[in-house]
């Protein structure tokens, strides 16, 4: 019982890992369609997530594609952030709720 209850535990957590990089991948990707690769590696290369990289571009360009882009990066890793935490929260509630029944 025991084994089962922590593998539905780590699929929770493997689903919410794996749903932030499908999240960041969607925005990285239309940028790689607008931009060419070079532009492209070099606005991936320079930190975690890029959040930082994003600020920078936003206050260095006038170019609104580029702006929006970025700005759509920030919102884009937050709300996966977030999601992350929330589906954390829900696994950890969901086996506490077996437990007590359980019990």
């Amino acid at each position: 019982m025991r084994w089962h209850k922590d593998e539905k535990l780590s699929n929770c957590f493997l689903y919410a890992f794996f749903g932030i990089f499908i999240l960041l991948d969607s925005t990285l990707f239309s940028y790689n369609l607008i931009y060419d690769s070079a532009a492209f590696n070099s606005y991936c290369g320079k930190s975690i997530f890029g959040i930082h990289n994003d600020f920078t571009r936003i206050a260095e360009t006038t170019d609104f594609t580029v702006r929006s882009l970025a700005l759509l990066n920030i919102m884009n890793s937050i709300i996966a952030i977030i999601a992350a935490v929330w589906l954390g929260l829900e696994a950890g509630n969901k086996l506490r709720a077996e437990d007590l029944a359980a019990k």
